[in-house]
C-alpha cells in the first residue's frame, strides 16, 4: 500500500524516505513478475507491459484532447474573467502600474480550483530587477481600495487575496513583480504553443497527481502543480522529446506576454504526443525521494 501523506514525525529514526510511486511503473513490474512466473522470458514479458502502458496513457492523453473544448476553457474563462475584473480597476486606481495574466490562465494547465496569477510591472515595461515593491504596494492600495470582496492573506512572496465570487466560492489571486514567475509562465507556455499535444500530456499527468495528492494546495500535497510541470518539461527536453527553449526563447516570449502578444498554436490539427513520453518520466522519477524533488 503506497501513502502520500507527509508522517516523518511518527516515523522512526532512520527510516526510509517516502518515494513517489506511479501508477503505470507498478503495473508494469507487477505484470513483469507475474508473466516471469508463467514462463515467459524476461525481455519479453517487460516489452509487452510497456507496449501497455503505452496504449493506456496514449488513451487518456487523447480523452484529454477532447476534454480541453470544455471543462479546461472554461476554467480558463472564469480565470480571465476576474483577471479584466481586477486590472480594469488597478490600472484606473494606480497609475503607471500594468498587470498581465499569467501562470495557469495564460498557459491553460489550470482547472477551477487554480491560483489566478497576475504579473504586476511599470507600464514603461519590465525592470530588470528580480521584483519591483513599489509596485506592489500601489496595487495592493488599489485592490484594497476597490474590492470589497477581497480579503488580503499572508501567504510567501508578493500579494495573495481570497475573492468571493457570485457563487460564494473563494478564488485565490496571486500577485507578483517577480520575474521568476514570468519566465516560468513564458517557458511552459512556449513548449505548448510549440507542441500543443504536450498541454494534453501536462493535464493527465497533473490529474493523477491531484488524485493522489502528490500535488495540490493542501499542506500535505508533496510537490507544487507548477514544479511538476516543469519536471515534465524539462525531462522531455533531455529525453530529445521536444525541442529545447533558450534562454532567450524565455526573454523573448516574456516581452511578447507582456505586450499581449503570447505564442500561440498553430491553426489546424497537430499530431499528438504518444504515452512513450510519459512512460519513462514515470520510471524516471518512480524511485526519488520529496526531499530530492524539491532539490531539482
Amino acid at each position: 500500500v503506497v501513502t502520500y501523506s507527509d508522517d516523518y514525525n511518527t516515523k522512526p529514526l532512520g527510516a526510509s524516505q517516502k518515494l513517489l510511486s506511479f501508477p503505470w511503473v507498478a503495473y508494469d513490474v507487477l505484470g513483469r513478475l507475474k508473466k516471469i512466473a508463467h514462463g515467459k522470458e524476461q525481455g519479453r514479458a517487460h516489452q509487452e507491459d510497456a507496449n501497455k502502458a503505452v496504449v493506456s496513457i496514449s488513451k487518456s492523453v487523447l480523452g484529454h484532447s477532447h476534454l480541453q473544448l470544455t471543462r479546461i476553457e472554461e476554467a480558463q474563462t472564469k480565470q480571465q474573467e476576474l483577471f479584466h475584473k481586477i486590472q480594469e480597476d488597478v490600472e484606473e486606481a494606480a497609475s503607471g502600474v500594468k498587470l498581465t495574466l499569467i501562470g495557469p490562465g495564460l498557459t491553460k494547465i489550470c482547472n477551477d480550483n487554480s491560483t489566478v496569477e497576475i504579473f504586476a510591472s511599470r507600464d514603461g515595461g519590465v525592470e530588470e530587477d528580480e521584483s519591483d515593491s513599489q509596485v506592489l504596494v500601489s496595487v495592493f492600495n488599489a485592490v484594497k481600495a476597490g474590492f470589497r470582496e477581497a480579503t488580503h492573506v499572508r501567504a510567501g512572496e508578493g500579494l495573495t487575496f481570497l475573492f468571493e465570487t457570485e457563487s460564494s466560492r473563494k478564488s485565490t489571486v496571486h500577485i507578483t513583480s517577480s520575474l521568476q514567475y514570468l519566465r516560468r509562465s513564458a517557458y511552459v507556455n512556449l513548449h505548448t504553443a510549440r507542441r500543443p499535444g504536450l498541454l494534453a500530456v501536462l493535464h493527465v499527468l497533473l490529474d493523477w497527481a491531484r488524485k493522489f495528492r502528490i500535488c495540490g494546495k493542501s499542506r500535505d500535497d508533496i510537490i507544487p502543480e507548477e514544479v511538476l510541470t516543469l519536471l515534465l518539461l524539462s525531462f522531455a527536453e533531455t529525453d530529445d522529446s521536444v525541442p529545447k527553449v533558450t534562454d532567450l526563447d524565455v526573454q523573448t516570449e516574456c516581452e511578447a506576454i507582456i505586450r499581449g502578444n503570447h505564442s500561440k498554436p498553430p491553426v489546424g490539427n497537430q499530431a499528438p504526443v504518444s504515452g512513450v513520453l510519459l512512460l519513462k518520466f514515470f520510471e524516471h522519477f518512480s524511485s526519488i525521494s520529496k526531499t530530492e524533488l524539491l532539490m531539482l
